[in-house]
């Protein structure tokens, strides 16, 4: 492997001679110049990037961590967060680290080894903190996009659960649907955010909460939901005429669940979503609450990439509105009497 000091000796001139021609960092005379880039030309000289970043202090790379690869919704963060960074010169590292703990704690010499320019994360509240605390100690600049929402004091971009799930219930009121059942992850922070502003929204709706609709899964996958759809089903008919899943998996295990027991959707159970992750490829194409993933990776890029220019840049938090997406899977109860 040739190195920088074999270019220099073969060139009759200095290393620092050969690293300024390679950074373009200090006046070369344009004479050592060319014999400088003849010589690498012909020894096929190579730069290390990521040494010659650590030395510039400029990697053009930026590390994404997130829960998981196989959900649909982070994929969509992925592909928006990489479209941003390409638009501004930037590379895009990914790790996945599971929503584990211990992977976590293995992944966080990555941070440590400096080889970055900033970092974004989407992450579970553990998983998140080591991450804060980590970039917080090694002065790495980072953004947390969608989750976790629990630091206040560090920049952020989230989306507003509030209105999406206002939008929601509003809707199938105005179709005419009173008995509202929910579907949520058990131990899910984010759902259950979701599942306060149900609940929230019914009352103020003039509507009670009963707490017999409420279905839990033990997992955020369609299979985690049928099993917990089904078993529900077996000790009872539903008396609700609408449910809402609090993602767009948890709806379709609930869809298949509906079906083993030829209940017809939506004549019979009306159905929304989250997350507007796989919704128009279902049928009927399903009514769901949409999240502005564009918008949060585009904002989340923006925000680290003037941190990264100015180290005094000021924590700012923002938050998008989510928007109903209407469809097919909502029956409209008042023209049916």
């Amino acid at each position: 492997m040739v190195t920088i000091k074999d270019v220099a000796e073969e060139a009759g001139v200095s290393i620092a001679t050969v690293s300024s021609v390679i950074n373009d960092s200090r006046p070369v005379a344009q004479a050592t110049r060319e014999k400088v880039l003849k010589v690498i030309n012909e020894m096929g000289y190579k730069t290390n990037p990521v040494a010659r970043a650590l030395k510039v202090g400029n990697t053009k790379r930026i590390l994404y961590i997130v829960p998981s690869i196989k959900n649909l919704v982070f994929a969509q963060f992925i592909n928006q967060v990489q479209h941003s960074l390409i638009k501004k010169g930037y590379d895009l590292i990914l790790l996945n680290n599971e929503a584990r703990v211990d992977l976590t704690k293995s992944y966080l010499s990555i941070i440590h080894s400096s080889n970055i320019d900033g970092l974004i994360m989407t992450q579970t509240r553990s998983c998140g903190k080591l991450i804060v605390e980590s970039c917080q100690q090694k002065k790495i600049p980072f953004v947390i996009l969608f989750e976790p929402d629990i630091f206040k004091e560090e920049s952020m971009v989230t989306s507003d659960e509030k209105t999406g799930m206002d939008q929601a219930v509003e809707y199938l009121i105005s179709q005419g649907h009173h008995k509202i059942a929910l579907l949520k992850v058990a131990d899910s922070r984010n759902q259950n955010k979701r599942f306060h502003f149900f609940k929230e929204k019914l009352a103020e709706s003039g509507l009670e909460f009963n707490n017999d609709w409420l279905i839990t899964t033990a997992g955020h996958d369609e299979k985690a939901a049928y099993t917990a759809v089904t078993n529900y089903l077996q000790d009872k008919k539903p008396e609700f005429t609408a449910l809402i899943g609090c993602n767009d998996f948890l709806t379709l295990g609930a869809i298949r669940a509906f079906r083993k027991y030829k209940l017809k959707i939506p004549a019979e159970i009306s159905l929304i979503g989250y997350d507007d992750s796989i919704a128009e490829y279902l049928y009927p194409a399903l009514t769901t609450v949409g999240l502005p993933k564009k918008k949060l990776a585009k904002k989340s890029v923006e925000i680290l990439l003037n941190k990264i220019k100015q180290p005094d840049y000021q924590a700012e938090q923002n938050k998008f509105s989510q928007q109903l997406i209407i469809r097919d899977s909502v029956a409209n109860l008042k023209k049916a009497k």
